[in-house]
């Protein structure tokens, strides 16, 4: 089940981010570090109700924040975005506890983003990832996004890839 998230999830979100970063730090990419995101991106969600949870037997396993909130990075003139933003959603910080992974919540959750998206009469998703992250690459392009180029965040050394999925 899918639902907005509530204030006593915020714990359980953090704790999954924690062992999250743990394990894509083994795996190679260190997007995500103590630094980001905390408790305080996650709060700062929930206040503007964009936070959503992933719920299975009553426990929270994976979260997602859905919005029209771009980077300013995602006006760089190498981005060859094929909707403008106004007509775009996007989402940030898929989370899914790395105890519940191979089981289709970050499927899930995108569809979810993208379905809430489409509701609201935008006509596609725009999201970025790592370079370094290469699972998050291949999980967009698994749901049919596209790479639209590269963007460069100025805390982080490797590149980010944009994508980008036109919602019917």
């Amino acid at each position: 089940m899918i639902r907005k998230a509530m204030k006593q999830d915020l714990v359980k979100i953090e704790e999954m981010a924690i062992r999250a970063t743990k394990k894509m730090n083994a795996e190679g990419s260190d997007q995500w570090d103590k630094h980001y995101p905390t408790i305080a991106h996650f709060t700062k969600d929930l206040q503007l109700g964009t936070l959503f949870v992933y719920e299975q037997d009553g426990i929270v396993v994976g979260s997602i924040t859905i919005d029209q909130s771009f980077a300013p990075e995602y006006a760089n003139a190498s981005l060859r975005w094929s909707e403008q933003q106004q007509f775009a959603g996007t989402f940030h910080r898929l989370l899914v506890d790395p105890n519940a992974r191979k089981a289709g919540i970050a499927g899930a959750l995108i569809a979810f983003a993208e379905n809430l998206s489409h509701h609201k009469g935008l006509t596609a998703m725009q999201v970025d990832t790592y370079s370094l992250n290469e699972k998050a690459q291949q999980l967009f392009q698994k749901y049919g996004y596209e790479k639209v180029g590269t963007l460069q965040f100025p805390e982080k050394e490797a590149i980010f890839f944009g994508f980008e999925k036109q919602l019917i």
